[in-house]
This record gives C-alpha cells, sequence and structure tokens, in this order.
C-alpha cells in the first residue's frame, strides 16, 4: 500500500489508499465515523494550500486552491448530458406528434449538445475545463442558494424583507410596523418601507 498523506493547511495529514496524479486521490478510513470526520475537514479554507509528502515524509507536491469535483450533479458534462437526454425525450414526442419543425430545431440542438459533450470528453486542456467546471458549479450553488433563500423568506410570515438598493443585502424585520425606515447593517443607506 501507499504510504503517501496529503496534509491539508491546517496541517491535518490524511493517508492516501493510492493516487492517479493529483486528480484522482483516494482517501483511506478505519470507519465511516472517521471518513465524516476526514470529510467535514475538507473546507475551501483547508484546501487553499495542500501538499502530499511520500513515505520517507518528503513533500513530493504542493498545490494551491483545490477544489473537490466530484459531487454528484454538479459536474458540467453531466448537467450537459441531462440536458442531453431532456432535450432527446422532448424530440420524441414532437416526433410522434408531427411538428417537423420542431423536431428539426431540437435535433440541432442535440447535435451541438453532444459536440460540447464529446469536446470537453476527450480535451486534453484539462485547466481549462476544470476552470469552465469551476464556474458551473460556481453558478448551480449560487442559483440553488438563491433559490432555497427566497422559499426560506416566503415560509417566515412573522418578517417582511427588503433588499438594499446600494448593495443589495437582504434586511429583515418584523411584520406589522407600519411605515418605518430601514437603515441597511451593510452599507449604512436607509430603505423607506411599510411592513
Amino acid at each position: 500500500m501507499n504510504k503517501e498523506k496529503l496534509v491539508l493547511t491546517d496541517g491535518t495529514e490524511i493517508a492516501l489508499g493510492y493516487s492517479l496524479g493529483i486528480n484522482e486521490l483516494h482517501v483511506v478510513a478505519e470507519s465511516k465515523r472517521a471518513a465524516c470526520t476526514l470529510w467535514e475537514q475538507l473546507t475551501k479554507e483547508n484546501l487553499k494550500k495542500v501538499s502530499v509528502k511520500n513515505a520517507s515524509d518528503m513533500t513530493v507536491g504542493v498545490y494551491q486552491d483545490m477544489v473537490l469535483d466530484h459531487i454528484e450533479g454538479r459536474d458540467l458534462n453531466q448537467a450537459l448530458f441531462r440536458g442531453y437526454l431532456v432535450l432527446w425525450a422532448a424530440e420524441l414526442v414532437c416526433f410522434f406528434m408531427k411538428k417537423g419543425l420542431a423536431v428539426r430545431v431540437l435535433e440541432s440542438v442535440l447535435l451541438f449538445l453532444m459536440i460540447v459533450i464529446l469536446f470537453r470528453s476527450f480535451s486534453k486542456n484539462l485547466s481549462r475545463r476544470r476552470m469552465e467546471n469551476q464556474r458551473w458549479v460556481n453558478w448551480y450553488c449560487g442559483v440553488k442558494n438563491r433559490s432555497a433563500g427566497a422559499r426560506a423568506r416566503h415560509a417566515d410570515k412573522e418578517h417582511k424583507y427588503f433588499t438594499c438598493k446600494s448593495c443589495k443585502t437582504i434586511c429583515r424585520v418584523p411584520t406589522g410596523k407600519g411605515k418605518i425606515v430601514i437603515t441597511c447593517p451593510k452599507c449604512g443607506a436607509e430603505i423607506k418601507a411599510k411592513t
């Protein structure tokens, strides 16, 4: 078994089972609980500067701003392929409904998507593909977080929410207070509102 260790920014050492280069590292954990503990340590801050040490405790590589890209459903190629499947199903529906123009448009879009998927899959420019994937993850997480926040605000009947026009901070105030002036906690701008 390989005796390499992954050393995180805070100095935590994680034993590696084996690795296929820096793109695929396999971590060893004694139990599920130990695996969960390791997982909690793999934060963005802890992945800012990561080093790999070999069996003789020599540093064999130092990496900065590592990103975990294993998360199910967030990979750009997975999203493109899922989109492809949805459009393919729509094309089948249009085909059976004898909608000729819609079928041709969908075939063009499907061909374009397949070319993009194959290009990304066989590309040798991995750093560029990782950057594209990271932009996708950032966008996807932002949309997901905004929608979750909007659902939570909508469910909260005891407070009313206002967005500051200058810094876009969301300010929360209790309902039933009438006309009030809200001071933004971030930039100090005043918001006149009715609760």
